[in-house]
């Protein structure tokens, strides 16, 4: 239990701001509420081969990558895959058959913050330098979610 002193200071303090009705925060926020048979946390290797059989399989599919792009290790491997192939180049080639596919909505610089109830999943997502967004909002209602982290986290 806190000392009667140190909630004497605390209250001493608060109501002490000033507020300036004409402060604004820079940038321009958003938010989106897309709904998807799939959810996939996570854009490496895993994720990105998970979002691909989903899709295949005629589900509508949302991944969620906190890094600017796709790939996770294996973009930065440059150790053979399979005949000929690179880590790195797998990666790319996955990639790109996940942003060509219509079933497939991509959300990168985005981090989960939340995991609730009836695979709701929270997200925030930062805007890339062209976006018209500073920060955005992201909530998606799924019917199945894949966490696909990596070993890192």
């Amino acid at each position: 239990m806190p000392s009667p002193s140190a909630s004497f200071c605390v209250k001493k303090v608060a109501g002490s701001g000033v507020i300036k009705p004409d402060f604004t925060l820079p940038g321009y926020y958003d938010e989106v509420y897309p709904h998807a048979d799939v959810c996939i946390i996570g854009g490496g290797p895993a994720g990105m081969s998970a979002a691909l059989a989903a899709a295949e399989a005629g589900l509508q599919v949302i991944i969620l990558e906190s890094r600017p792009d796709l790939g996770g290790i294996f973009d930065y491997r440059d150790a053979p895959y399979d005949k000929g192939v690179r880590l790195y180049q797998r990666s790319r080639e996955l990639a790109g058959k996940l942003e060509s596919s219509a079933n497939v909505r991509i959300f990168t610089r985005s981090a989960m913050v939340g995991a609730y109830t009836d695979n709701l999943i929270t997200a925030i997502q930062t805007g890339a330098p062209d976006a018209p967004y500073t920060e955005r909002y992201v909530e998606i209602r799924a019917k199945s979610v894949v966490i696909a982290t990596g070993c890192i986290e």
